[in-house]
């Protein structure tokens, strides 16, 4: 897991009043990597981190004050490592690091009726170093303790995007999964659904057949040059007149805003005659490679679901019983290695970072699907997001829980999608690439209330995509 809270220092270059060429050496500077953090319930330990504005060039010592809140007694409740000795807290920097940590071990859990706290107080960085405007850390002790905010980096990965980036805000953590580990979702709800991995550009066509042993490789001839987002979007730019089959390609993804009823999996019917064969092109993984063909049926099962599947020429085919769970919006399925884990429990997760494929409109008749990158979508259970314009009255700094609309708060999955995100590769001289026009709301799963932007696309070393950095705080 990687995520880091960036702070802001304010570093000047101070030049000699009476020699304009004597230029002083950047001093480092030192702050706490987050201005408040929390030992819950079942947290026995906590790392706390100092970044510097840049690596040192000597062993440097910085010294922090603790002050214990009321009820609060060190030794008693809480020790640290290193430990501390009079009200003071050491710790080394070896030359050449430009972070340094401690940890607070929790000795017992105290009554939660009381707020028990500390203050860490940076003091002096070094000889020379400057302390930055993050110079306090607050720590409580609390029974279900929630982030005040964050700046995240997601795992999204790089230029791939590999990954599939499960952000829950309220933890300040993230679940990382390879996108191409699934093929289906299986839906939990009410309805029995199922979801292709569009992550991975896959696609489904169904069949006037219902056997998977009637079907073979006559019934897809011309599939290959069809159900493929390549073929797809080369045969969007040839001369007029296009082909016919671009006005039936949209039905072979699912809705991007999530809308269940628009899948390219049409819903499972108790009936198993009206279910039909769907052929499913499985898209490509992370290194670009066709994942492979198969001919698919899916039956319900009780309150659950059968997998049918083989491949397309086969005389026999593989079933995988998926039974639902309320505690997940899908269980998901690769053919290979059957059930696996894909998102965390829908109350563990509000945002993802993933790819996804769209639906692009090439005048009033036709759509097609194609792929797309930097997508953030929300969880279905329970978060609900608003874009808020920036203005001269409206800023991220100045937006409280007063300035909150309710009402345009929107259950939509995809209601950030890409519009966080300005360009699809980095202007000279600048590698954030994201919408400063912007910012958002979260209500997340448990009805907190976050304000949220995304500071950054590319890696600002490398100018690679696939970097993104999102700043949030509670309201």
């Amino acid at each position: 897991m990687r995520y880091y809270l960036i702070n802001l220092f304010f570093i000047s270059i101070l030049f000699s009043s009476c020699e304009s060429d004597d230029v002083k050496p950047t001093p480092v500077v030192a702050g706490f990597e987050n201005t408040s953090l929390s030992l819950g319930l079942d947290q026995n330990e906590l790392t706390v981190n100092i970044v510097l504005s840049t690596a040192v060039n000597q062993d440097t010592e910085v010294q922090i004050d603790v002050t214990d809140g009321q009820g609060t007694e060190n030794g008693v409740d809480y020790t640290t490592e290193p430990g501390i000795v009079d009200g003071q807290l050491m710790l080394s920097v070896p030359n050449g690091s430009s972070s340094a940590s401690f940890i607070i071990n929790k000795l017992q859990n105290p009554d939660f009726d009381e707020v028990k706290s500390m203050t860490f107080t940076l003091q002096a960085v070094g000889a020379d170093g400057e302390i930055g405007t993050t110079n306090a850390l607050s720590v409580t002790f609390e029974e279900n303790p929630v982030s005040m905010g964050a700046v995240l980096e997601p795992s999204v990965g790089g230029e791939a995007q590999p990954n599939q980036v499960f952000v829950d805000l309220s933890t300040n953590s993230e679940t990382v999964v390879q996108r191409d580990t699934w093929d289906f979702g299986f839906y939990s709800g009410t309805d029995f659904r199922v979801i292709l991995n569009t992550t991975v550009g896959a696609l489904a066509r169904p069949l006037d057949k219902n056997d998977l042993n009637d079907v073979t490789s006559e019934d897809t001839v011309g599939f290959g040059a069809q159900l493929d987002l390549d073929a797809i979007f080369g045969a969007a730019i040839v001369p007029p007149p296009p082909p016919i089959f671009l006005s039936e390609s949209a039905s072979w993804t699912d809705n991007p805003e999530g809308n269940l009823n628009g899948n390219a999996i049409g819903a499972i019917s108790s009936i198993a005659a009206e279910n039909p064969v769907y052929i499913v092109n499985r898209g490509s993984d992370v290194e670009g490679n066709n994942r492979g063909w198969l001919k698919i049926r899916v039956l319900q099962s009780g309150s659950g679901y059968t997998l049918q599947f083989a491949e397309i020429n086969a005389i026999s085919f593989n079933e995988i019983t998926i039974q639902k769970d309320n505690n997940f919006n899908f269980q998901f399925v690769e053919v290979e290695n059957g059930l696996v884990s894909v998102q965390p429990e829908s109350s563990n997760w509000d945002i993802a970072f993933t790819t996804n494929t769209g639906l692009l409109g090439l005048g009033p008749v036709i759509t097609i699907p194609y792929s797309l990158r930097d997508v953030v979508i929300q969880n279905r259970n329970n978060v609900s997001i608003a874009e808020v314009p920036v203005e001269d009255e409206v800023t991220f700094e100045s937006f409280s829980i007063t300035d909150v609309d309710s009402n345009l708060l929107s259950a939509e999955i995809n209601t950030i999608g890409t519009s966080w995100r300005t360009v699809a590769s980095p202007t000279p001289g600048s590698v954030t690439a994201v919408s400063s026009d912007r910012f958002y709301v979260v209500n997340d799963t448990e009805g907190n209330l976050y304000k949220l932007r995304f500071t950054r696309l590319f890696d600002p070393v490398t100018e690679e995509r696939g970097f993104p950095r999102i700043e949030y705080q509670l309201l």
